[in-house]
């Protein structure tokens, strides 16, 4: 016959449970497949319209070289050429300035060695480099199940420190890291030259709160 604990008996077995909060956090890395590079295009002359030409002819060189390399027009991004009087001291014009900034992104990262090295000259300069992948949200869920392995881990060893048995269900738990934020995060990250892409690594975090009940042994 099965006999219903008193309730002096279920208050004293709440008494020997304990809460424990602990924080998991994982990582995980990934290569990145996406590059988008700014380049600045510039020109000097002393005529402004010679000048504009000039520049607006190499532009058309380097798209005809992205062309040749199988990058979509539509992954190109070309800002209207400015012209910008270089002044002394004394406030006469010295020569002008002509600069467009174009936006590449490649979806092929070898071809991106080879468009470096037919664009390395004076008037030709790469203002920088953006990483990222494609596939970043599963890489944040892998990373996600780490952090939520590593808050079971360490509620696991507090437990046996408190000489006490796990639950093994959490009572809570929260996801603190955000998708969101790590795309912004990896949407900034730089890499100081061109060579270096195929070393960069993306670092993808997450992070958990999670509170365990730990029952006395005793």
């Amino acid at each position: 016959m099965y006999i219903r604990p008193s309730g002096m008996y279920r208050s004293m077995h709440r008494q020997n449970q304990t809460t424990i909060n602990v924080v998991g956090t994982g990582t995980e890395f990934a290569s990145p497949d996406i590059a988008v590079l700014t380049i600045e295009v510039t020109t000097l002359g002393n005529d402004p319209t010679n000048t504009e030409m000039i520049n607006s002819k190499k532009v058309n060189q380097i798209l005809q070289l992205l062309k040749k390399l199988g990058v979509q027009s539509k992954d190109i991004e070309a800002q209207q050429q400015i012209i910008t009087p270089i002044i002394d001291e004394d406030g006469e014009i010295l020569e002008y300035q002509a600069t467009t900034f174009l936006t590449i992104t490649f979806y092929d990262l070898a071809t991106i060695g080879e468009f470096y090295y037919n664009i390395q000259v004076d008037d030709v300069n790469v203002t920088q480099i953006i990483l990222t992948t494609q596939n970043v949200d599963e890489y944040y869920y892998e990373a996600l199940d780490k952090a939520v392995k590593s808050a079971y881990a360490k509620a696991e060893i507090i437990a046996d420190n408190m000489q006490g048995r796990l639950v093994t269900d959490p009572a809570t738990i929260t996801e603190t890291s955000s998708i969101i934020n790590i795309l912004d995060e990896i949407i900034i990250t730089e890499v100081e030259a061109l060579e270096d892409i195929e070393l960069a690594t993306i670092v993808i975090p997450a992070s958990v709160e999670a509170s365990f009940i730990v029952e006395s042994m005793n």
